[in-house]
């Protein structure tokens, strides 16, 4: 404040700057009478099961929020306010599409709201951990923006084109089953969407009068054309359990099916939930009851009364795990189990340094905390990494899925790359047999991933056994049988010599590289697990040293074991 009123005490200032405040209590008071943006509101939401503590709701007026974005000056040549259709040529052969008024639905919803103006509505959101080591603290953020902006200019952070319009609550529910506290998770999650969006409903359904950016009024409709979430959370909006997509209508059984499966339309689903006779309220019974349509267990969808809402259009794709994310959990494990762990690392440290480009010179397979720039440097390599080591097929049906996710990141997609994006994947399933034949979907275990549906079941709750230190919820580390281990015949692709082994009534099981740096190693190391034996004898000499008695050392026919007499610096471990 005292620093404001020096500057603008200075007779530069006053002479050279017509302002039409003096001082800083001027200025803040002439800031209080600008238009405020939506307010915080608030409200308790009730639950039919208790849970550990109050469920409190805090959100802006969603309508508030589409009519700030709408109305706002700096986007006044940034907004689309009618539907149209681009071509390339004046023969209209060629048809690209840019911005979402250039879709085919939003003509099909401006062709139902006749005279109207179309303020498509877009949501996201994303449950966010905030503190994972202490405390457990987690936030999920409910984001709206609108359709009709540009995305040149929505997507960028700086022009805060999403705002945030609610904190989706986290609750805690007391339930004796972990399952079922999921499901009312799920069923609380719809409630609240349907208390935040109700305004933006009623919009939908008989408009509501705005004004623009240059001050024209005009006769608004809010229909959601996009919700931008995760896949799990996107199961959840669609009210379907996990391992079921939420676009179409097959289950994870039938996803490898030579036709294409219906939509999930809203229609087929809310036919699905009026014909379950149970009592919703019945949590385990009509989760049971959903079990034949693969139904989470939600009664009343938020998006059931929301015009023009259809989840298989509405819950698009994105980038961040839908591209990304889905090709590092499934491509890139196909390959791994291809050429092996140890190849596809050897490869990758071939590859020439080139500027821009990340290098993994040690490893891709023990990387930590993968963000996406780094799966994207790994898509621009893989298919030349297992060029001429992976089986033709498998190539051709990698090079197929990095070739459709590159095509469908264009921003503008002419009707001819859309063909191309078609041809792409058809390219995939022709070849993707090869995938299936060897088993890399399934992995080492030969079991496919997810392919139990224990999340279904309902025994995950409490112990019926009457065992109550079952029940404790206490971390639990599960031990390897390293007897089990050494019992099965070494894998092809494992190292020599085996560092896992037995001796009499003693399992060993010895790290590559062992931790601890130039500190003695109290643990027993067979020799015979040692690169070079030249690093103990400097210490040891051409003899045995006299210290070595029976009380420290062992000798077997094949491996003659050391104990506390060389730490890491006299030895190498075989890696």
């Amino acid at each position: 404040m005292q620093l404001i009123d020096e500057f603008l005490s200075l007779q530069m200032v006053r002479s050279d700057m017509p302002l039409s405040f003096l001082t800083a209590k001027d200025l803040h008071a002439r800031a209080e009478l600008l238009p405020s943006g939506p307010c915080w509101q608030f409200q308790v939401i009730p639950t039919t099961h208790p849970t550990k503590k109050p469920v409190h709701l805090y959100y802006h007026d969603a309508l508030e929020c589409i009519e700030s974005l709408f109305n706002h000056p700096f986007l006044a040549d940034k907004m689309e306010f009618s539907p149209f259709r681009l071509f390339t040529t004046a023969e209209h052969l060629v048809r690209v599409y840019t911005e979402w008024m250039s879709s085919d639905s939003a003509w099909e919803m401006q062709v139902k709201r006749m005279g109207g103006s179309l303020c498509g509505v877009i949501l996201s959101s994303d449950k966010t951990h905030i503190t994972n080591i202490s405390g457990g603290k987690a936030a999920h953020p409910l984001l709206i923006s609108l359709a009709n902006i540009k995305m040149s200019v929505r997507n960028k952070a700086s022009s805060h084109a999403f705002l945030l319009l609610a904190l989706m609550p986290i609750a805690e529910f007391i339930h004796p089953k972990t399952r079922m506290c999921s499901v009312l998770d799920a069923r609380l999650f719809h409630h609240c969407l349907s208390i935040i969006v109700q305004p933006l409903k009623k919009a939908a359904e008989v408009g509501r009068m705005m004004l623009d950016p240059l001050g024209n009024l005009r006769y608004c409709f809010t229909p959601l054309v996009s919700y931008i979430a995760d896949t799990p959370e996107a199961g959840v909006v669609a009210c379907v359990r996990s391992l079921t997509s939420h676009l179409t209508m097959p289950t994870y059984k039938n996803f490898g099916d030579a036709h294409r499966h219906g939509p999930h339309t809203a229609t087929v689903t809310l036919a699905q939930l009026q014909s379950i006779q149970c009592n919703p309220l019945m949590v385990e019974e009509y989760f049971s009851a959903c079990e034949i349509f693969r139904l989470s267990g939600v009664s009343h969808p938020f998006w059931n009364d929301w015009p023009l809402a259809q989840p298989c259009q509405f819950l698009t794709s994105e980038g961040l795990h839908h591209w990304h994310r889905e090709f590092w959990d499934h491509d890139v494990k196909w390959c791994i189990h291809s050429l092996g762990a140890a190849e596809i690392n050897f490869r990758f440290s071939l590859l020439p340094t080139i500027t821009g480009l990340r290098q993994f010179p040690t490893s891709i397979t023990k990387l930590k905390q993968v963000c996406s720039r780094t799966k994207r440097d790994i898509q621009r390599y893989i298919v030349v990494v297992i060029a001429g080591a992976a089986d033709p097929d498998v190539v051709i049906a990698i090079h197929a899925l990095m070739e459709f996710r590159y095509r469908a990141q264009a921003p503008a997609i002419s009707s001819m790359g859309c063909d191309l994006i078609r041809a792409s994947l058809q390219e995939f399933h022709d070849h993707k047999d090869a995938i299936l034949e060897g088993g890399l979907h399934r992995g080492a275990s030969n079991e496919l991933e997810g392919d139990n549906d224990s999340d279904d079941d309902d025994s995950q709750g409490y112990n019926e056994n009457g065992n109550v230190l079952d029940d404790i919820w206490i971390p639990q580390c599960k031990s390897v049988d390293y007897f089990i281990v050494t019992a099965k015949p070494p894998a092809p692709s494992a190292l020599s010599p085996r560092r896992t082994f037995s001796i009499g009534p003693t399992a060993f099981h010895v790290n590559y590289d062992p931790s601890g740096s130039s500190s003695v190693m109290g643990d027993v190391f067979p020799l015979d697990q040692l690169r070079y034996y030249a690093h103990v004898v400097p210490r040891f000499g051409r003899e045995a040293d006299n210290h070595l008695m029976s009380s420290n050392c062992i000798e077997y026919s094949e491996s003659f074991f050391l104990n506390k007499y060389f730490d890491k610096d006299f030895f190498y471990a075989v890696s």
